[in-house]
């Protein structure tokens, strides 16, 4: 017989001590079966392959054998070429899941999400992450009903991947369950896409009991003049006329569920909008209620109590839209003019003027554009005195990058001749 090479496991070394200790006569033949955990019919064999052969027969017959319930070697060709031609820069656990989803007739043997890993890795398409260093944040309990703690916040990305202009996603996300209640796509965070996403979510599930956010401006009246931040902004300000407590947060760890749901979405999101040949906001923001679906299928969890801690909305429709608005406050002038957005509006009334001279009122932009004004929670007719010219607009930190590109833009497309132009004609002028 052929003699082989091989190192003894644990297990075969144990096995030696025993047969050796009972042809010691140290072990009668029923406890040595009992200490390797074998029939004594079972230890007999050993010990008859043992006298005919010697150790070498305690080793494994399998080891440095290919297994029996391997993978041919077609099935992982064939999945890398799929991989390489369609999915070169998904993640293991993101590809497997489209190789199933679209190629699955094309597979001739089922495998794992980590046999596909090590596929990608021996053929370069994907690189083992190296541990860092990881700072430690203490965790905080979920809460345990749905509703009770919405996260939001948004992420500016290159969604499209080149096809498209960067953009914004926005999202809210149950503290609970981890599922997206609302998210879409905008150009750049600002008040009325917040509000918009936050009508979503009203409009899905009802009024939540709290909302965590950002310090941004639009949560916060980050003004140096005044510290007390008695005067909340917009969105705060609607926040609390719908009864949602606001809370603000002091690092983004605090609020790592919507953190790590946009680093997931960078992973995924991304690729299947280049799947589905997305390349417009527009076209993205009807994809999305389907894969707001998916995704949380796939990774919300179940809540501690199954309660919902959702209210019913506590106006009517167009009560919302007064609340989902930009309000400011305005005094009317003798003549019952207010003045907004280098814009004056003549209040119409039949009652005497002199009743609302120098009166206070409310001035709404809703969603859809509709100016508004409000005199004791009751809207007053008006019609549009003088426009004047519009004021540079108003850029944050979020938005002022997305203004400059589109300058730049509009910039480099330079002058057009006209078709009469006298170059178009070789010198020769038109009269």
């Amino acid at each position: 017989m052929q003699q082989r090479n091989w190192t003894m496991s644990q297990k075969e070394i144990t096995r030696l001590e025993v047969i050796n200790k009972y042809l010691g006569r140290g072990f009668n033949q029923t406890e040595a079966a009992r200490h390797l955990g074998v029939s004594p019919r079972h230890f007999r064999r050993l010990v008859k392959d043992f006298e005919q052969t010697g150790a070498d027969s305690l080793i494994s017959k399998h080891r440095g054998q290919p297994s029996n319930h391997r993978i041919s070697t077609s099935v992982s060709q064939q999945a890398i070429d799929l991989v390489r031609q369609h999915y070169s820069d998904f993640g293991p656990t993101f590809a497997y899941e489209k190789l199933w989803e679209y190629h699955a007739s094309c597979l001739e043997q089922p495998f794992s999400v980590e046999t596909l890993r090590q596929w990608m890795i021996a053929a370069g398409l994907h690189q083992s992450k190296r541990r860092s260093v990881i700072s430690v944040h203490q965790s905080r309990v979920r809460r345990p009903c749905f509703g009770e703690l919405i996260q939001i916040d948004g992420s500016w990305y290159y969604w499209f991947e080149g096809r498209g202009e960067p953009c914004t996603l926005i999202a809210f996300i149950d503290d609970a369950t981890s599922q997206v209640t609302a998210w879409f796509f905008c150009k750049a965070e600002t008040t009325f896409d917040y509000m918009e996403c936050l009508k979503q979510h009203l409009n899905r599930y009802g009024v939540p009991v709290s909302i965590y956010s950002d310090r941004h401006s639009i949560f916060s009246n980050n003004s140096k003049k005044q510290q007390d931040y008695s005067d909340p902004s917009q969105f705060t300000r609607a926040l609390k006329e719908l009864g949602i407590q606001p809370y603000l947060a002091n690092t983004p760890q605090a609020k790592g569920r919507i953190e790590r749901l946009f680093q997931t979405a960078q992973k995924r999101l991304t690729r299947e909008l280049r799947l589905r040949d997305i390349c417009t906001i527009e076209q993205a923001n009807q994809f999305l209620e389907h894969y707001r679906h998916i995704h949380n299928r796939q990774f919300a969890k179940e809540p501690q109590d199954s309660r919902d801690s959702h209210r019913k909305i506590p106006c009517d429709d167009r009560q919302l839209q007064l609340i989902l608005s930009k309000k400011s406050s305005r005094k009317l002038s003798k003549n019952l003019i207010c003045q907004h957005r280098n814009i004056q509006y003549l209040i119409k009334t039949k009652k005497p003027s002199y009743a609302l001279r120098g009166a206070r009122v409310a001035v709404c932009e809703l969603l859809n554009g509709e100016v508004v004004i409000l005199y004791k929670g009751r809207e007053l007719p008006y019609t549009i005195h003088e426009q004047q010219p519009a004021q540079p607009p108003h850029q944050d930190a979020k938005t002022i990058n997305a203004a400059i590109d589109r300058l730049l833009k509009d910039q480099r497309k330079g002058h057009k001749p006209s078709k009469n132009h006298p170059w178009r004609n070789n010198g020769t002028r038109i009269t």
